[in-house]
């Protein structure tokens, strides 16, 4: 898990992306006008995770680090407003890979990227059949479920904690397996990998009972296979101010809040 790197805003020129759909965001933009120049220096997102992933979908190819004021709710991948002039301080920068996504389909194949996951469902009242793969060895010939995930650790906090994986820290070299109510394999558990590991799923009876895909939360329409392993050449930076780092939050993903 490599430490976070050091970033500084020299000039003071940053890109606005804003969520222009809430009122604290639009506030927010208007003042940070001042900063708006190009060339820019980062990217400024105004918003929750939601358009975060929005933006690094957008704009990951422009290859500037990427900077989140939350008006949402967790925040996760977002520094509070509060983040005191950020544009004159130190920030912790964190350099994440994408995931390279491979959908196969009626219509052929395709490659996407995605930050945070990738994953199939049943498209009808069928359960889904789905054969799983790791490294191209079949470690599970047939998985019973309503359909099945690979995340990032970035993207393990969100739909992957919810299919019972383990939160982990957003800059952890691992990937997260997971499936939505498991019939078999009986009382299988999400599995955590390697980074380096390339995870495949396929749909074992697509006539009877076909699955959709989705990246991101975008969906993909009907799928056959999906397999999905980190990039060797897509990447993000994301900033933090240091007291917002996001692996300070991990513990409030998994400890209930009381009072």
């Amino acid at each position: 898990m490599p430490d976070p790197g050091t970033f500084r805003l020299t000039h003071r020129r940053v890109r606005l992306f804003s969520d222009a759909g809430k009122s604290e965001a639009r506030q927010l933009a208007d003042e940070l006008k001042p900063f708006v120049a190009e060339p820019a220096e980062a990217i400024v997102v105004i918003g929750g995770d939601g358009t975060m992933l929005r933006a690094i979908r957008q704009h990951w190819t422009d290859r500037l680090p990427f900077f989140g004021l939350n008006t949402g709710h967790l925040g996760f991948l977002l520094n509070d407003p509060a983040a005191d002039h950020f544009w004159d301080r130190d920030l912790r920068k964190y350099t994440l890979p994408l995931l390279d996504v491979d959908v196969g389909g009626p219509n052929g194949r395709r490659n996407e990227v995605a930050f945070n996951d990738c994953w199939v469902e049943r498209e009808s009242g069928q359960t889904a059949w789905i054969e799983v793969s790791v490294n191209e060895v079949v470690r599970m010939a047939r998985v019973v479920a309503d359909g099945m995930l690979i995340a990032s650790a970035a993207g393990s906090t969100s739909y992957a904690r919810a299919m019972g994986a383990t939160p982990l820290p957003f800059n952890a070299d691992l990937l997260t397996l997971a499936a939505s109510n498991v019939l078999i394999p009986a009382f299988w558990r999400p599995a955590v990998l390697p980074l380096d590991t390339t995870i495949r799923l396929r749909n074992l009876d697509p006539a009877k009972r076909p699955l959709r895909g989705f990246i991101d939360g975008i969906a993909q329409g009907p799928v056959t296979e999906m397999t999905a392993k980190a990039s060797d050449t897509a990447a993000v930076e994301l900033l933090f101010a240091p007291e917002y780092d996001p692996v300070a939050k991990l513990a409030v993903t998994q400890f209930p809040q009381l009072g």
